[in-house]
């Protein structure tokens, strides 16, 4: 490798972790509930050996009953043994995963179409607001990503170099028990991997054998998990499967059906028929230019105000770049079609679409289309004169796109989606500790948003809440609800409620409505708006004799 492509590569590294370090524990605004749960279960596993039930080294963290998958709050447990109950132990580790994914981009495309490719699509990576918004926060997608695409490398050059595919098996296999999306794509690359070998004529026995071992030898634990219906309830109750509105659906349609006199009505009207083509739609959501380039997830954690999965300019040259690959018809190029198109699968499976947090695996894959479509629009310009101007004019765009995006994420974002990302959950929990003492009894109201706020911000020993550990059934989404340890009430505010001495209540101001209310603090929202009150008998007037 040359020392200019040296120095431009630990460029886009040292660009990478900036703009991914830079006020990291301000923005995000605030600790996300599945942060929150991160944080504690790493730490309690650190303390005991544990999750926060009690039960030892799990396979699958029953958490908020949606049972995540281990390996990211394993992997968490040295950041946190070195930083605390902090948020930034669960956030560098998102970091690290992030500046992996970006050089394990530019070292393949480099190997595959020079480095100058190479360098383009890890800064197309570097620069991706998707990228940018999962990499500050602590998410699990971040480390299965990184896997899977790991493992795609790691079989290109296999494939190329004519070596035996043990370490794709492994990363695959390990991919799984980072999220839950990853059982699905894991064995479709696998497949993949085992045809191509086939079609090229590279395919032994002992190739197959020894990856097919690898891979089952690393998914033989999941195996425990398959008939427990438990681990499974939060994919199927966000699937396409478990949504009530399809059938429904079905039922209103066929009785339309027979109103007009149409006899064969289950012909049409029926839950294949309707899973096929709501799989079709939510497919093609994640397609939209709406998605994609301008206003991203509908849910707000997952996006910056007025940003899109990658940014506006990289548009035209995102399409190029599939015409590229779809036009050279080489083995990598089919690899790449093959991995974003499968990316979306899972997304496309969720009620919930279009879903950006399904869809991190195919970030590396839009790098990649933007970078080579940039490239091939470039060396069909013939003139040095146009393509000078042409490049300039790309650099412009890009500044004015790029800090567009910048100052909508530290400017807009913070204000507007405080609440989302559950702001203020520090400074009520520092009201606490500095108060708890004069009473018998802490209740905060659900719009506090729950339980781990308190083990993490009071840094409550696992030990001790081990055996209080209870989790209501879960709901519709997959979510149950712990409402009470110790001192602390978790629940609504009952609408005849009377109020107690010796009670510290916590609430959002909705939470109060019933009367006058003087609160001991006012916690405020970053744009100055009331978050949450903090009170006791002395703040209703109402009630004192």
């Amino acid at each position: 490798m040359k020392i200019k492509t040296v120095f431009l590569s630990i460029a886009v590294i040292l660009l990478a972790l900036s703009l991914r370090l830079y006020r990291l524990n301000q923005n995000p605004p605030g600790l996300y509930s599945d942060e929150a749960a991160y944080l504690y279960n790493a730490y309690s596993l650190l303390k005991t050996g544990r999750d926060e039930y009690g039960v030892r080294f799990p396979l699958a963290f029953k958490s908020f009953g949606e049972y995540k998958a281990p390996l990211y709050i394993y992997a968490a447990v040295p950041l946190v043994k070195i930083f605390g109950l902090r948020v930034e132990a669960v956030r560098y580790l998102s970091v690290a995963l992030s500046l992996g994914t970006i050089m394990t981009v530019f070292l393949l495309i480099d190997s595959l179409y020079g480095s100058k490719a190479g360098l383009l699509a890890g800064f197309m990576l570097t620069v991706m607001p998707q990228s940018l918004q999962f990499s500050r926060m602590g998410h699990e997608g971040n480390l299965s990503a990184f896997l899977l695409f790991c493992g795609l490398a790691f079989l290109l050059k296999d494939l190329k170099n004519k070596r035996i595919i043990v370490w794709p098996a492994v990363l695959f296999g390990l991919s799984m028990y980072a999220h839950h999306d990853a059982k699905l794509l894991a064995p479709l690359f696998i497949i993949a991997g085992l045809y191509l070998w086939l079609k090229k004529g590279n395919l032994n026995v002992k190739s197959v054998i020894l990856s097919i071992v690898v891979f089952t030898l690393l998914a033989l634990p999941l195996l425990t998990s398959v008939f427990n219906k438990s681990f499974w309830s939060r994919p199927i109750q966000t699937s396409i499967f478990s949504d009530p509105g399809i059938v429904a659906a079905i039922n209103s349609q066929r009785g339309e059906d027979v109103l007009s006199g149409f006899t064969f009505r289950n012909l049409y009207h029926n839950k294949l028929v309707t899973y096929v083509m709501t799989f079709a739609e939510n497919y093609g959501r994640h397609l939209s230019w709406d998605f994609l380039f301008f206003n991203g997830d509908n849910v707000q954690i997952y996006k910056a105000v007025n940003s899109g999965v990658m940014l506006m300019w990289m548009m035209p040259f995102f399409y190029a770049g599939i015409y590229f690959f779809l036009r050279r018809r080489d083995t990598a190029g089919g690899i790449f079609i093959y991995g974003f198109l499968i990316s979306i699968v899972v997304a496309a499976l969720t009620r919930y679409v279009p879903s950006a947090s399904r869809m991190q695996l195919s970030l590396p894959f839009m790098a990649i289309y933007v970078a080579l479509g940039l490239m091939m629009i470039i060396e069909q310009i013939k003139y040095p004169l146009l393509k000078r101007v042409f490049i300039l004019f790309v650099i412009i765009v890009l500044a004015f796109n790029l800090t567009f995006y910048f100052h909508n994420y530290y400017s807009h974002t913070p204000l507007r989606y405080a609440k989302e990302w559950h702001f203020g959950m520090d400074e009520v929990y520092g009201e606490i500790i500095a108060r708890q003492d004069e009473y018998k009894t802490v209740w905060l109201s659900k719009s506090a948003w729950g339980y781990i706020y308190a083990l993490v911000f009071l840094k409550y020993p696992p030990e001790k809440y081990q055996p209080q550990a209870n989790l209501s059934e879960v709901n519709e989404y997959g979510f149950g609800w712990v409402r009470k340890f110790d001192k602390y009430v978790f629940d609504d505010f009952p609408e005849d409620f009377t109020v107690s001495d010796k009670t510290l209540y916590i609430g959002s101001p909705e939470d109060f409505l019933g009367g006058t209310v003087n609160p001991l603090k006012t916690i405020t929202y970053p744009d100055g708006q009331p978050a949450f009150y903090v009170t006791d008998r002395t703040s209703f007037p109402y009630e004192q004799k």
